[in-house]
């Protein structure tokens, strides 16, 4: 009963573009990828997208099961779910260099 009487509390709500300004509507606008079609909310997402990740072969790899991944985020995340207590390094595909993860600024 005391739902209906609060009314749809959205009718009253202004949801025109014109509403938002400043940074709640740039965090509202997304940035796409004028290649693959991909978006994201921040600007520099996109730009390290199009500069190292859009069209290019998957760049780092897990040298416990050789998957291939854009970032080395990406294989940090993978290691620790799928080869726990394994070293936590990867290889770049394309200088063949190896990254270790460094603990030095994480929480984890």
């Amino acid at each position: 009963a005391h739902r209906d009487s609060q009314g749809d509390w959205w009718e009253n709500w202004d949801f025109s573009a014109s509403h938002y300004q400043g940074t709640l509507y740039q965090s509202m606008s997304r940035h796409h990828c004028l290649q693959c079609g991909k978006s994201y909310k921040r600007r520099d997402h996109l730009k390290r997208h199009v500069n190292y990740e859009c069209g290019m072969p998957n760049r780092f790899r897990c040298p416990h099961c050789n998957q291939d991944y854009r970032q080395r985020g990406q294989v940090w995340q993978h290691i620790r779910h799928l080869h726990k207590n394994s070293k936590m390094c990867c290889i770049d595909n394309e200088t063949k260099e190896t990254f270790y993860y460094s603990v030095g600024n994480k929480s984890d």
